[in-house]
């Protein structure tokens, strides 16, 4: 369905095409979908687990992963990821509403003041978003509270993030239109019911006077559930439905845009965010790439070659002397540079060795002292006689 939509690595845009090609990327992607939608009607537990199920696979989607959701799962650790993340999204929102009511009671400028934040609260409950997934990647609340990393993060890329925000607003629209479409033609065509259930009630009002009126009231309430039941409950199930793809869409949308940051280089929760390749790399491309096209082709003309045609042997010593200019450039990273000095330390040592050799030379001289001494006799015999 989104086979051409590339799910892999970082891109800045193209959040809601990527976020619907992860989610409906593998068969029977509708299975997982259903099963959140049913449980979404299990009180506490089931909005708990349904959000632990989204900030899960945003963790995976912010690793690299281009799976959709994980069918293979524990109910408990998705109540505790869902807990981890209402505590850290709804702490930060407590804190907005906090300074949305400090702003909203300046004087003279509370009004403007508190639109004005409002406004922003749209960008801000994405950050929050945000720390929920943060606290899920490190599996700890404090995580999520890290107000340096976040703010770094938002700076980093505030677009990005109201990029993420439109799932939210597509959401919003289409259940929109989808309730309309459903309450809509049902208050339409019963128009006149609704007339004769005034003039009913009108008719019937008397009887409150005396007590009676109660079975009438009762009588009054299964009429409208009898009649608006069905469209309520239908337009009940679209705005589930709409609510489980918008938490899965948008978790996902944050898990592509947390992947600017190189989750799989952070550190602790406490550190800072790691230097990003991403801009340098994109930058070294955008570089080298009017260079590269541009060196080889003066370079590529090659009228010279048949000019070396006849001196074959001096093209080869080109190559050699190619060969271990390599060498010398590959050496600094490979521990084969160790291996060189070892060579002219070998050749130290034979030079050593001939030294010694060189010095044994004048141990000739010993029979000339011999013979000096062969004839030192004579001189001493001559006294003796």
């Amino acid at each position: 369905m989104a086979s051409n939509v590339e799910t892999g690595g970082y891109q800045p845009d193209r959040y809601i095409a990527r976020s619907w090609a992860l989610l409906t990327s593998e068969k029977g992607w509708w299975k997982p979908v259903l099963i959140c939608m049913a449980a979404s009607f299990v009180p506490i537990v089931g909005p708990l687990a349904v959000l632990g199920y989204a900030l899960e696979w945003s963790r995976r989607v912010a690793w690299g992963s281009t799976e959709g959701p994980s069918r293979h799962v524990k109910v408990g650790e998705l109540i505790r990821s869902g807990w981890r993340g209402v505590v850290v999204a709804g702490g930060w929102t407590l804190a907005s509403m906090v300074v949305s009511n400090i702003l909203g009671n300046v004087p003279y400028m509370g009004e403007l003041l508190d639109f004005v934040w409002s406004v922003f609260g749209i960008l801000l409950g994405m950050v929050f978003m945000a720390a929920a997934v943060r606290a899920t990647i490190y599996q700890d609340f404090k995580a999520g509270y890290r107000v340096k990393t976040l703010y770094q993060m938002t700076a980093e890329d505030p677009r990005g993030l109201l990029r993420v925000w439109l799932i939210q607003l597509a959401a919003y629209i289409v259940d929109f239109v989808a309730s309309m479409a459903i309450i809509v033609p049902t208050i339409v065509s019963s128009l006149s019911w609704i007339v004769r259930l005034f003039e009913y009630v009108e008719n019937y009002s008397s009887y409150y006077r005396y007590g009676v009126g109660d079975s009438y009231v009762l009588e009054i309430v299964a009429a409208l559930i009898g009649r608006f039941g069905p469209a309520i409950v239908l337009a009940i199930l679209v705005a589930i439905a709409v609510e489980v793809f918008s938490k899965l869409l948008m978790y996902a949308g944050l898990g592509l845009w947390m992947r600017r940051f190189d989750v799989d280089k952070w550190g602790k929760e406490e550190d800072p965010l790691p230097e990003r390749a991403i801009t340098a790399k994109a930058e070294a491309s955008e570089a080298a790439a009017p260079v590269a096209p541009i060196e080889p082709e003066p370079v590529a003309p090659e009228p010279e070659a048949p000019e070396p045609i006849e001196p074959a042997e001096p093209a080869e010593q080109q190559v050699v002397a190619d060969e271990p200019v390599a060498d010398a450039d590959d050496e600094p990273p490979v521990p084969g540079a160790d291996e060189e000095p070892e060579t002219p330390a070998e050749e130290e040592e034979e030079i050593a060795a001939v030294e010694p050799v060189a010095v044994a030379l004048p141990a000739e001289p010993a029979p000339a002292a011999s013979a000096a001494d062969a004839q030192s006799p004579t001189e001493t015999d001559t006294p003796s006689a």
